[in-house]
């Protein structure tokens, strides 16, 4: 028997046609692993259906004419269709969201893949280097918003969604500089004390020793 045409399961529907058409003729399909989508004179559109491992699905039609004098039918091999399942659409990405500029090292992952796939990181269109399901930043990139990317490609070659996730990595701050008097003479009168070009948005915690 020939080899079954082999498909990634997410990449349909797929169309099938048998020979060519005949005028007057009409063509009956038999679909095992799939569902009809569409058929039109002797083609067919196929949607297979999910798997969790590769499966052989089958087509067959017949061929009917109708001569002066009665009715001919026709019979087809059965096509056969290796079916081979699609990187899941359900995973997510585990991610930090958001991150200090100093904090490193930060691992990105996509768990509940296929044992034997492979994966593209990246983060804004820039491959991240490594291997397997994770991969492991040491330092970071400037302050900012990324967009981190994943896809998967199973050992079939059937390539998966893409996952997307946005990663802000934050400014440490810097040592702040306080203004204010330094010498005190009546310490009865409170002294005021202010941090110099504070980061907006930034809070502060105070500490006071002898007052």
């Amino acid at each position: 028997a020939p080899l079954p045409r082999a498909i990634c399961q997410a990449d349909g529907p797929y169309t099938y046609a048998s020979g060519i058409f005949a005028n007057g003729s009409s063509y009956s399909w038999s679909i095992i692993g799939g569902t009809q989508v569409s058929t039109v004179r002797n083609t067919i559109t196929v949607s297979w259906n999910p798997v969790t491992v590769p499966t052989i699905g089958k087509i067959v039609v017949t061929e009917t004419s109708n001569p002066a004098g009665g009715i001919c039918r026709g019979v087809s091999d059965t096509l056969r269709v290796l079916i081979n399942p699609s990187p899941r659409p359900n995973l997510a990405i585990v991610s930090p969201v958001r991150v200090c500029q100093t904090n490193g090292p930060v691992t990105f992952a996509l768990p509940g893949g296929f044992v034997g796939s492979t994966y593209v990181f990246e983060l804004n269109g820039t491959a991240l280097t490594g291997t397997g399901t994770s991969r492991t930043l040491s330092t970071l990139p400037a302050p900012g918003t990324y967009a981190l990317t994943v896809r998967e490609t199973s050992a079939a070659g059937c390539v998966g969604p893409l996952y997307t996730t946005p990663f802000t990595v934050s400014p440490t701050p810097v040592a702040p500089v306080i203004s204010g008097s330094a010498f005190v003479c009546n310490t009865a009168t409170p002294q005021p004390y202010a941090i110099v070009n504070p980061t907006p948005g930034a809070t502060f915690q105070w500490t006071v020793t002898g007052g």
